[in-house]
């Protein structure tokens, strides 16, 4: 029996059980036309909205679809897959106030722009993402999330998503990734906004509360070492962790808010990740000091 959650190529809406989890996963106002429309971008680009490669977002009304940058790159490697071509990234470099391009970025101040040169083949797609085009602030013109953490990371992928798109556009045409609309979210002059309850926590690590809560998932599907816990977090988040202590605060919270889900994703995750033992293999050695799905 194939997983409820598969999106398929000949299906013509998402079934009950999709519907539920879109739902969980923060999808709401949406019209039957808007869940259409998203259907039919997950199936044309190949990207799992389950696995958070792409995203429908209701902003100001109005029903956005984005993608993950690590779901850009996934359909620029399968698009090269196909044709049989190359694909690499020649140049990436930052530039400061001085007008000079570096391929360090050490300084306190975040830089005015951001460069990409991706090579498709013999193709070169040159990208350059402007801070001051993409950082993304709260109404008391604070940076909000990553963009107060690592704003020079962020910006690169947005030079990155523009070299991609450009590199390719069948594939590719009208989404953008979470960087580049992350500016969308911030207030403008006609929103009313109260500064003073945003919730900072949001910007950094899981809570000890959170983290001793996914910790209880873990173990209830039935991932039973720190070592186990950490490649199934790290392929769920799609970036690497070596437990919850890594976690971020919004990666948790979306965890949390639907449990279930979590734990089914958990137990299919962990199904990949493990095989069965050989006869010659040594039972593994429990790891003291960690929390993780202990």
């Amino acid at each position: 029996m194939g997983n409820e959650l598969t999106v398929f190529k000949d299906q013509d809406f998402w079934n009950e059980k999709q519907l539920a989890a879109l739902q969980q996963m923060g999808v709401s106002g949406a019209s039957n036309a808007d869940l259409a429309v998203f259907l039919h971008e997950c199936q044309r680009t190949g990207l799992d909205p389950f696995l958070h490669q792409i995203y429908m977002i209701n902003r100001k009304g109005k029903q956005n679809i984005q993608v993950g940058i690590d779901g850009l790159r996934l359909v620029a490697r399968r698009a090269v897959d196909r044709t049989g071509e190359t694909l690499s990234i020649k140049e990436e470099a930052w530039c400061g106030k001085d007008g000079k391009w570096k391929e360090f970025w050490a300084e306190d101040e975040p830089p005015l722009a951001a460069k990409v040169v991706l090579q498709r083949g013999r193709g070169m797609f040159p990208a350059i993402a402007l801070y001051k085009e993409y950082a993304a602030c709260k109404a008391n013109g604070q940076l909000t999330g990553m963009w107060k953490q690592r704003p020079a990371g962020q910006l690169m992928k947005c030079a990155e998503a523009l070299a991609i798109r450009m590199a390719f556009p069948q594939d590719l045409s009208g989404l953008h990734s979470d960087e580049e609309m992350d500016q969308a979210d911030s207030p403008q002059d006609d929103d009313v906004v109260d500064a003073e309850v945003v919730d900072d926590s949001r910007e950094g690590a899981a809570t000890k509360a959170q983290r001793q809560a996914i910790s209880g998932l873990l173990r209830q599907a039935g991932v039973k070492s720190p070592d186990l816990a950490a490649s199934v977090l790290s392929r769920m988040t799609q970036r690497n962790v070596k437990g919850t202590a890594d976690l971020l605060y919004y990666e948790a919270e979306t965890f949390l808010s639907s449990r279930d889900l979590f734990v089914q994703r958990a137990r299919q995750t962990l199904a990949q990740d493990t095989q069965p033992a050989s006869p010659e293999s040594k039972p593994a050695t429990k790891k003291e000091g960690n929390d993780d799905a202990r």
